[in-house]
């Protein structure tokens, strides 16, 4: 799975950790490590890669038959 997401201003990285940018941090800011836990679940990969002002995200779960 791919997702873009367009961002605006600069993203903020804090003990290796993207941070939030949202005005109220204590209800934002786990979306991400929510996404990484659930797909290692399913012993799948998370990557993300960011260019000028598009934030994309790539999911990777192997399909066991």
């Amino acid at each position: 799975m791919r997702f873009h997401n367009y961002y605006d201003g600069e993203l903020r990285y804090e003990d290796g950790r993207l941070q939030t940018q949202k005005n109220d941090s204590r209800y934002h800011g786990y979306g991400l490590e929510s996404i990484r836990e659930a797909v290692a679940n399913y012993n799948g990969a998370v990557a993300h890669d960011i260019t000028e002002n598009e934030f994309t995200l790539n999911i990777l779960i192997p399909i066991v038959k």
